[in-house]
């Protein structure tokens, strides 16, 4: 195996951290205060045996209630440059339509990190599909590209004022073939030929960036 020797990075190479949105909010608090769609972690979390102690996106780390808490810590820790995602589970309604309720408590965030002196690198999707979207097909339907086209315009709209820069889709890979063909992860199809049917919905989106 090739064994890296020596590496510096560039001067002004840029070091950060990261989290998804479904990792961290509080799925029950997104439910209750905007109405957002449940996702299709929060249905697999829910099937017994598949997470640790029957953990469930419910819970997360409450970043919905808690996210002052969050930024004195990336503060404390001088923090400048988070990627973070924005859920289509909470920025668009069933009918494709803005989630305003999510989309105020996006600006409320984001707006309190760029005054924290955080610049904010945002995934607009980091496989936080709609339930009502994977019972449809997924990424293995066509019309899922309408839902990505819709929410990344929602997101320009409401929220571009205070994005450093966009990464389209995180892991097109995993969501596709490793969570399809290898069964490794929650969201994917199990046959090669709706694997392809998958990259070939997310391929175009993934090279926007």
């Amino acid at each position: 195996m090739y064994q890296l020797q020596y590496f510096q990075f560039p001067k002004d190479f840029k070091f950060g951290v990261a989290d998804a949105d479904i990792q961290v909010i509080g799925e029950q608090h997104t439910l209750k205060h905007e109405n957002s769609e449940p996702t299709i972690w929060l249905h697999y979390s829910k099937i017994p045996g598949k997470t640790y102690k029957g953990q469930t996106t419910l819970e997360g780390i409450d970043r919905y209630n808690r996210w002052k808490e969050d930024i004195r810590i990336m503060k404390d820790l001088d923090l400048k440059h988070f990627r973070c995602s924005v859920s289509i589970s909470r920025t668009l309604t069933r009918d494709k339509k803005p989630n305003l309720k999510a989309l105020d408590w996006y600006k409320t965030y984001f707006s309190a990190l760029r005054k924290a002196g955080i610049q904010i690198y945002l995934t607009l999707y980091h496989w936080e599909l709609p339930q009502h979207l994977q019972e449809k097909g997924g990424w293995k339907n066509r019309k899922i590209v309408d839902y990505l086209v819709e929410h990344a315009k929602t997101v320009y709209t409401h929220l571009n004022d205070y994005v450093e820069e966009y990464f389209i889709l995180n892991e097109p890979f995993q969501f596709t073939f490793e969570s399809s063909g290898r069964k490794k992860f929650k969201g994917g199809p199990r046959r090669s030929s709706q694997c392809h049917a998958c990259s070939r919905h997310d391929f175009p989106h993934s090279q926007c960036h």
